[in-house]
């Protein structure tokens, strides 16, 4: 392992108890000003907090924003929302163990009035599937999506609105489906050795079939040798 100097340490971007410290500052600084009655403060606030997780995509001091940014889905202003969602899908991208929280929350995010706000989360949750790269990611995945469709199927009033998340829930499956059946093949698992979590709903059930239906080659090609 490469020594650092005393100095190097101290100034290290990633690694720099001193500059983290001051990241800290300035997420809480942004955290606050989320909270305040001018939109153009809330924006600037969310744009700060997606630069401090652009410019530091490997430090996980970013994850204490994202109860905050959450929250910001329901803001009054749709470019604060816009904006969250953003920032929200960056953050899931490089820190796949926040799913269980962002996932589910930019599910609910589709009932968004703003078409251009939904169809930006469903891209940015397929960028966030690509990031798993194991089973086990795959599954988290699958429970934080099963939990954010359920909550949206209770808040959503608008019929076109649920019918274009449900087109875009649906994608994801069929990419989810696509990502366990490669490593099935990758891995030499058979599918009947996958553990599944608890089912609760639509979700699972239409995934299993889909898996059912696009796996079983593969799994008698594994089976067979």
């Amino acid at each position: 392992m490469k020594k650092q100097t005393l100095w190097q340490g101290l100034t290290d971007w990633e690694q720099s108890p001193v500059l983290n410290l001051s990241k800290r500052i300035r997420i809480q600084m942004c955290i606050r000003k989320l909270k305040g009655k001018h939109s153009q403060a809330r924006w600037e606030a969310v744009t700060a907090l997606g630069n401090i997780a652009y410019t530091n995509p490997r430090n996980t001091i970013i994850k204490e924003a994202v109860p905050a940014l959450v929250d910001a889905l329901n803001d009054k202003d749709s470019g604060v929302r816009w904006k969250a969602a953003w920032v929200l899908v960056s953050i899931g991208i490089e820190h796949l163990r926040t799913v269980n929280v962002i996932v589910p929350a930019l599910i609910y995010a589709l009932n968004d009035e703003d078409s251009c706000l939904r169809g930006h989360v469903i891209e940015g949750l397929g960028n966030i599937l690509e990031k798993c790269q194991t089973l086990d990611q795959l599954m988290e995945f699958e429970k934080a999506l099963d939990e954010g469709f359920h909550s949206m199927r209770k808040r959503s009033q608008d019929r076109h609105e649920m019918n274009e998340a449900m087109s875009g829930i649906g994608k994801l499956i069929t990419s989810l489906a696509k990502r366990r059946n490669e490593l099935v093949e990758d891995k030499g698992i058979l599918l009947s050795d996958i553990p599944k979590p608890p089912k609760s709903g639509t979700i699972y059930r239409t995934l299993d079939s889909r898996l059912e239906t696009t796996s079983r080659s593969v799994t008698e090609r594994v089976r067979n040798g």
